[in-house]
């Protein structure tokens, strides 16, 4: 629509002022109407071109959004490929986890003792529960000592048993009894002791897979002379006996690993473990004697590495015990063939099997690989001294090798069976 020209309607106005010139109310309530037009006319064809002009801007940015829309269209097929992949990465960190949560849920030596309540008034297990357990930790050393045909070397007076049935005291002068010295230097065609001695160890080692002494395996000793102390404290021993017992199996599969297909340690990689062990201190000791009752106090038992202790620990690999992992340190010394000492590490860190019996009574086959190496000794072996003269580890050059190691444990893994004055030293979580 046409507005009229702003000329005219003034001329319009004017004339009609001039007859209304003697009438002046009238007059005045015109020049008000015609004040009023002459804002509203101009504001009117302000509005129209404002809006005009917004409306021409709005479609061209709005034109100028769908063309780069149109340039930045994403194909429903990527779409797709992104979604994959971004589920793809969901299942995986969900399956690691679980993964890791299964390296902890292991076998236990006995299942009826952890979760037991010291202030439950109703309580009927009795003290033998500990004995028991005991028991089985030893019988388990025991049993694969015995499957696998694993030995010590002969003692001196296995030795000299040998010697008087043989009959050679009769042919040496002076007779005389053996002691610890090495037999080693004794070996000559004059020397009948020496060279039936040597034959004797030989004859043993022939027949032996690995040389095992359990009374050098962590609490082995402690159990085996077992003697009450206390209820919590004796959970306590059991707790962690079984983080032990864990460590002290996947050795003992390393070594089944490395000397399966060998007829002996003569010509095996692994010849003897010597020690495991969770402190730099002795394996057990006896405190608090008296003539009724000895306590033995299990001061080699493993332990929790935390980073609040009044001394805190290093470690090499910064890691302590929080609210998502566990960790142990041990040590283990071993004679092994100098040729296979980075083969055996690798094995030692390497993947391995373990049953896991769930609270339905179903038997799961899972996977774990917990074992870091932190440092490593090798020395040659000496056989002139007391601690191998009676060994014999073939005709291969063979080191002692001490491995400090680090071990962790899933907290999920094991949370819903550990005792509470365990979770008590974490602050009862």
């Amino acid at each position: 629509m046409n507005l009229p020209n702003i000329k005219d309607i003034l001329k319009i106005v004017l004339e009609k002022l001039s007859v209304l010139k003697n009438n002046l109310s009238v007059m005045i309530s015109i020049i008000i109407a015609l004040v009023g037009i002459l804002l509203f006319v101009p504001s009117q064809l302000l509005s129209r071109s404002l809006k005009k002009e917004v409306q021409q801007k709005s479609i061209d940015e709005l034109a100028n959004k769908l063309e780069d829309l149109k340039k930045n269209l994403v194909a429903p097929e990527y779409l797709e490929e992104v979604k994959n992949t971004v589920d793809s990465i969901a299942k995986d960190a969900n399956t690691i986890e679980l993964l890791s949560k299964q390296t902890t849920q292991r076998e236990l030596l006995r299942y009826d003792i952890f979760n037991l309540d010291v202030n439950d008034p109703n309580r009927t297990v009795s003290q033998t529960v500990f004995t028991e357990f005991g028991r089985e930790y030893c019988g388990r050393i025991d049993k694969f000592i015995g499957e696998h045909n694993a030995n010590i070397c002969p003692t001196s007076p296995e030795i000299e048993t040998e010697l008087k049935l043989s009959g050679i005291e009769s042919m040496m002068q002076g007779g005389g009894r053996l002691m610890g010295r090495t037999y080693v230097e004794r070996q000559s065609e004059e020397n009948y002791q020496g060279i039936i001695a040597d034959e004797i160890c030989w004859k043993r080692a022939k027949k032996t897979f690995v040389y095992i002494d359990p009374m050098q395996i962590s609490g082995y000793d402690f159990w085996s002379q077992y003697s009450y102390s206390s209820w919590i404290e004796d959970i306590e021993n059991c707790w962690y006996s079984q983080l032990g017992y864990w460590v002290i199996e996947d050795v003992f599969d390393t070594i089944v690993a490395m000397n399966t297909g060998h007829e002996s340690l003569v010509t095996a990689p692994v010849k003897r473990l010597m020690k495991i062990n969770f402190s730099d201190g002795l394996s057990s000791s006896i405190l608090g004697r008296t003539a009724v009752n000895p306590v033995k106090v299990y001061s080699d038992r493993p332990q929790y590495i935390r980073s609040n202790d009044e001394v805190p620990r290093e470690t090499m690999t910064g890691r302590y015990s929080d609210e998502y992992y566990d960790v142990i340190h041990f040590k283990a010394t071993f004679v092994i063939s100098s040729k296979d000492v980075m083969r055996f590490i690798q094995q030692l860190c390497s993947e391995k099997e373990h049953k896991y019996i769930d609270k339905d009574k179903q038997t799961h086959t899972y996977k774990h690989n917990q074992i870091t190496i932190l440092d490593t000794s090798i020395k040659s072996v000496d056989m002139r001294i007391d601690e191998h003269d009676l060994y014999r580890y073939g005709d291969e050059n063979v080191s002692e090798v001490e491995l400090s190691c680090e071990y962790i444990f899933n907290v999920k893994g094991y949370d819903d069976i550990m005792p509470q004055s365990i979770k008590d030293m974490f602050g009862g979580e």
